[in-house]
């Protein structure tokens, strides 16, 4: 596969950077004994430290290993520590950030090359028009005509020429361009979710790493690439599967006890109130409701108000005289559509709790993929929705994505 169709299928390989890890000593010096800040002072400069390290640290060019500062690493690697976080997802978060920024500064120095490139061909376009108008004055007599006009057609020929590779070069790097864009964007995207993902973590808290070991099988001449692509169908297809389950219908079973009851309720409320006419030899007290009505105003600048109403309430009234039948009906529509594919909540929450176990585990070996691809020196870009735990390699029963 050329370099092109790499960019364009989103598969392209990028050679694996291996970030040094320097650390300055501090300098050694006589000092007093510190006082020891608070819980709630220390607790509240560390969680700032989160949010304000890792914005830094995704500035283009930054290299996070090193950090703007041993400060900065530290204190980032203390937020970590602090909910939970092994050293080995403290390395994996450090990388993924790491790439964020060095995608930003390949974007950036990409399009500088092309701003040259541009600025390049307006020079060579200049010099071919230059070129076009000496071919097109009178040869001196004091040249010979033959080799003046071959001169200045092969100078017109090579000015094209120039102009034409410059334009070829300009949509390659057109084509780069937008391909860095893209993968830089879903690798911001992915930095970003984990991020959120992190923030919401527990502090203190003790978040376990994934106890088992993932290894994806491969069909017979199935590449790496093709198994992501399998388990990444696999995942759509989970999450579809999420949303069937969630617009499933009720049985009847669950549905008609709740029409009887707001029936019921209905026709109650619009009972008449016969106490006057018994006690009092008064009149029927009809069921109203009460409205509660927006008045506007025609002057310029007057806001709207709000008035109160009354009045009868036919809808209650309705289904107290008709309450039987409503209910026979209501429940003659519930058994033509209700049992078709319904589920009960025990079913949804069962098939739920299936469904998003064979997602994760399709989301751990699309990662266990990607981590073979990059120990062989390719890169392949992450999702940016991927879950953080199946990234991160963290435990089944740590926090899930927000869906």
């Amino acid at each position: 596969m050329n370099q092109r169709s790499n960019f364009m299928t989103g598969a392209h390989l990028l050679p694996s950077r291996t970030a040094a890890r320097t650390f300055q000593q501090p300098l050694r010096a006589e000092a007093p004994t510190p006082i020891a800040p608070s819980a709630d002072v220390e607790q509240s400069y560390r969680s700032e430290a989160l949010d304000e390290t890792i914005s830094s640290m995704l500035q283009i060019g930054v290299n996070v290993d090193r950090g703007r500062s041993v400060l900065d690493r530290a204190k980032l690697r203390s937020s970590l520590s602090e909910r939970g976080l092994s050293d080995v997802v403290q390395e994996k978060i450090f990388s993924i950030l790491q790439k964020s920024s060095d995608l930003a500064g390949a974007r950036q120095k990409s399009r500088s090359e092309l701003d040259e490139i541009i600025e390049a061909i307006a020079k060579a376009k200049l010099n071919l028009e230059i070129e076009r108008e000496r071919s097109d004055l009178p040869i001196p007599a004091s040249e010979k005509a033959e080799q003046t006009f071959k001169g200045r057609k092969d100078a017109f020929a090579k000015a094209q020429t120039e102009l034409n590779l410059l334009e070829d070069e300009k949509r390659r790097l057109t084509e780069i361009g937008t391909a860095l864009s893209a993968e830089s964007a879903a690798q911001r995207s992915l930095s970003d979710h984990l991020v959120a993902y992190i923030r919401k973590l527990p502090t203190k808290g003790s978040i376990k790493a994934f106890p088992g070991s993932v290894n994806p099988k491969l069909e017979l001449g199935e590449t790496l690439i093709e198994a992501v692509e399998q388990r990444r169908r696999n995942i759509r297809n989970g999450r579809s599967d999420l949303e069937k389950i969630k617009a499933a219908p009720f049985p009847s079973t669950e549905a008609k006890p709740l029409v009887r009851s707001q029936i019921n309720a209905l026709a109650e409320a619009g009972r008449p109130n016969l106490n006057d006419v018994i006690y009092r030899r008064g009149e029927i007290q009809w069921p109203k409701e009460n409205l509660r009505l927006e008045v506007y105003s025609l002057a310029a600048g007057k806001d709207g108000s709000f008035a109160a109403a009354e009045r009868f309430n036919s809808l209650a009234a309705f289904a107290w005289l008709f309450r039987d039948q409503i209910i026979s009906k209501l429940e003659s529509d519930i058994d033509a559509h209700a049992d078709d594919g319904a589920l009960t909540p025990a079913q949804r929450v069962a098939r739920s709790t299936q469904v998003r176990a064979e997602i994760l585990l399709n989301e751990r070996e699309e990662e266990a993929l990607i981590v073979a691809m990059e120990a062989g020196g390719a890169s392949f870009a992450r999702r940016p929705d991927a879950d953080p735990r199946a990234v991160l390699g963290l435990s089944d029963d740590a926090p899930a994505s927000v869906e």
